[in-house]
């Protein structure tokens, strides 16, 4: 399995987003909150990272949440193997917190899509 987010496992197109955000199921798990949609196509998983300007004033926050989500992501992407979904995960948390932390919710999160999308 590759272990990379390259720029195909980037969700991009406006297009998907708006479907996304408009037709998809929202799941929350402290300090995250996904909002997934299954797609038809044989493109895997494609993600999208969010981190409120609302809730995080200073860009370089903004980016540090957004790089360890990524991270905490791209380690543990094999729970969603062979699946075609469209995901957002965005912060809802508005203190900064530590790697190991962001990656056991990610790992509970990610737990939490994988099994309701495969109870349909």
């Amino acid at each position: 399995m590759d272990n990379g987010f390259d720029k195909s496992k980037h969700l991009c197109l406006e297009k998907n987003i708006e479907l996304l955000f408009s037709e998809g199921k929202r799941v929350t798990c402290f300090p995250f909150r996904a909002v997934y949609r299954q797609r038809e196509e044989g493109e895997g998983v494609k993600m999208m990272f969010v981190a409120q300007k609302k809730n995080f004033r200073h860009a370089v926050d903004r980016n540090r949440w957004k790089r360890m989500m990524r991270e905490a992501y791209r380690v543990r992407q094999g729970i969603l193997e062979g699946m075609d979904l469209d995901i957002a995960i965005m912060v809802i948390d508005n203190k900064m917190a530590g790697g190991s932390y962001v990656g056991q919710k990610m790992e509970e999160l990610l737990g939490i899509i994988y099994s309701k999308t495969h109870l349909c």
